[in-house]
């Protein structure tokens, strides 16, 4: 999926329009008083301890509940009514309606580009306090949280942990190493997790909005993709087959 990924944000830019600035003035005053949503322990994964990484699953996982109020709240403010049964949906046409209206709302509301250039940095991302402008990086990581909510509702095997492979940390250490994502039991005659990184994925929206896949079918968007094949298992059935 990670190989998908990058593989879609080479695509060409498309000309594509502008989203709504009324939509956008309205979300932009909405972010700067969004509550800060960061870890306790900033930073690349790979240079954390595993105490720290620890500290952060625990964050997030104790904080998960007031995060996805708090996004229901802006959601709400901008354009995107969630109901309380929407956080877990039963049915997987249910589960891509959910993201179809999430990506809409993307579209008309996020930035045509990123707030600062400094944000294009995986640095600055990982370092952030998450305010300001930086507050943009609470709202992803608690997108990605519902999304992977929803992928959870699908398949019982997926749960919030933490990238702690050796093979993460290797010479060039994997992005997700020590770092939170859904992840799932050892699998297969291998015994290693599947893991799909959903942070990762929202923020690529965020740094390149303009991107063809990011703007085409919404039957062909990446979000689509990853909540349905999550959702399904698919991606959990074609890790136990390559492990096996």
């Amino acid at each position: 999926m990670l190989k998908q990924l990058k593989r879609w944000l080479r695509s060409p830019v498309p000309q594509t329009a502008e989203p709504s600035p009324n939509h956008q003035v309205i979300f932009s005053q909405a972010l700067a008083a969004y509550p800060t949503h960061a870890p306790p322990h900033k930073g690349y994964g790979h240079q954390l301890t595993p105490d720290q990484a620890q500290q952060n699953l625990d964050w997030f996982r104790d904080s998960l509940p007031q995060r996805l109020t708090s996004l229901r709240a802006l959601l709400a403010d901008t354009g995107l009514l969630l109901r309380d049964e929407d956080l877990s949906p039963d049915t997987l046409d249910a589960a891509l309606d959910l993201v179809r209206r999430l990506i809409d709302w993307t579209r008309a509301c996020w930035p045509g580009a990123p707030y600062q250039p400094r944000h294009l940095s995986e640095a600055d991302w990982l370092a952030s306090d998450r305010r300001g402008d930086d507050a943009i990086f609470s709202v992803v990581l608690d997108v990605a949280t519902l999304m992977g909510q929803w992928v959870m509702a699908g398949r019982p095997e997926w749960r919030w942990g933490l990238d702690m492979s050796r093979a993460s940390l290797g010479h060039q250490p994997m992005l997700t190493a020590r770092r939170v994502v859904l992840t799932t039991p050892l699998l297969g005659t291998q015994r290693v997790p599947c893991m799909m990184d959903m942070e990762v994925l929202v923020l690529e929206r965020y740094l390149k909005p303009r991107d063809l896949h990011f703007n085409g079918a919404l039957a062909d968007d990446p979000w689509m993709e990853y909540v349905r094949d999550g959702y399904t298992g698919r991606v959990i059935d074609m890790h136990l087959f390559a492990s096996s």
